[in-house]
């Protein structure tokens, strides 16, 4: 069984969370003052004012997945939260069943940061992609072409229309990258060619 632990500023919780987990807890953010308790089953929801605050509660709970919430949701925080290792980001006020949507995608080994979302933060981030990035050196011309893509955030049906081939031969070469790029998914794919901390992009010709 999976626990629910809600942090925030005022330690309480919301309707909607308890709506969603009716067993969840809640807590305060990390301080100096001291860390609430979590067991490593449990996934930690931190109402976010900066992503500082997910930072602390990473160090403090090590252990734990963690999933950031804000209630000005906005995609270049989004992706900061996901680099610094939150496993989701969502809308604070979020109906019940949206929460345990991303419940069930993060207890699964997923993450979550909703497609609009996030492909308008990627596409904020363009510009070319580092020639010197050992994992884009892997890949063959072809599979710059889609990896490209998909740091700008298309999805496999726009990645077949932009490139002109069919969608099994898309889902052919993402395996293809992933396994290259020793990754899970396409998350962590951008993160790789990103080098994390300098995103970068790249658009087929």
């Amino acid at each position: 069984m999976t626990h629910h632990l809600f942090l925030s500023d005022e330690g309480q919780l919301l309707p909607n969370w308890q709506a969603a987990f009716s067993q969840a807890r809640s807590g305060l953010l990390p301080s100096a003052d001291g860390t609430p308790a979590a067991r490593d089953d449990t996934l930690v929801w931190v109402d976010i004012t900066t992503p500082q605050d997910v930072h602390t509660t990473l160090r403090a709970l090590p252990s734990t997945r963690v999933i950031a919430m804000s209630r000005h949701p906005l995609p270049a925080e989004a992706l900061a939260c996901l680099r610094l290792g939150c496993r989701g980001y969502c809308h604070t006020l979020s109906s019940p069943g949206m929460l345990q949507d991303v419940a069930g995608v993060v207890s699964h080994g997923g993450l979550w940061a909703g497609v609009d979302l996030l492909q308008q933060g990627l596409r904020a981030l363009r510009s070319p992609l580092e020639a010197e990035n050992e994992t884009w050196e892997l890949l063959t011309p072809r599979e710059r072409q889609i990896a490209g893509c998909i740091v700008d955030g298309l999805n496999n049906k726009e990645i077949c229309r932009h490139l002109g081939i069919e969608e099994r031969t898309t889902k052919t070469h993402i395996t293809s990258i992933l396994k290259k790029a020793q990754v899970r998914d396409r998350l962590q794919l951008v993160a790789r060619l990103t080098h994390q901390a300098e995103p970068a992009a790249s658009s087929p010709d």
